[in-house]
């Protein structure tokens, strides 16, 4: 009885290792000026009257959009965000003058094997600047399983 106990505890013992150091990450965000990705590889639509502007400084990438019908429409590629179980798109925008900066989520347009793309639009009809984006992203659960099973005994 007493080997069959010390057995068990050490097929668990295989299966877990005991780290009592802080748990991983479960989410995730790009790093700033994730923008300057899009502007580089052209992974970008403006429609109507959109147009690429400077960002949060003279040397990055913007975009305007509004007044009236603008859209800037950010394609991004599968490869950025296959490893995560869901996530989110997120645009960093300010008024014109580029005061009252906030976070606005971005509702995903599916487009299949080439990737998602994110329009952020006037609000309104007012113009605003896009100034940053951002994917927030959640990890699949890495929990280690185990399975002990005891053979049926003839």
């Amino acid at each position: 009885m007493e080997r069959r106990a010390l057995a068990l505890a050490f097929a668990c013992s295989a299966c877990f290792s005991l780290d009592w150091g802080s748990d991983p990450p479960t989410s995730e965000q790009t790093a700033p000026r994730y923008i300057e990705k899009f502007c580089a590889d052209q992974s970008y639509e403006l429609v109507g009257t959109a147009k690429r502007t400077s960002g949060l400084t003279s040397d990055s990438c913007g975009f305007s959009v509004g007044p009236g019908n603008g859209t800037v429409r950010f394609i991004v590629p599968p490869d950025d965000v296959a490893f995560y179980t869901s996530f989110t798109f997120e645009a960093l925008v300010t008024s014109d003058e580029g005061t009252n900066p906030h976070w606005i989520h971005v509702p995903e347009e599916p487009m299949g094997a080439t990737g998602s793309s994110f329009a952020v639009s006037d609000d309104g009809g007012e113009k605003r600047r896009v100034v940053d984006v951002r994917v927030v992203g959640e990890f699949p659960d890495d929990t280690p399983g185990c399975s002990i099973a005891r053979r049926k005994l003839r």
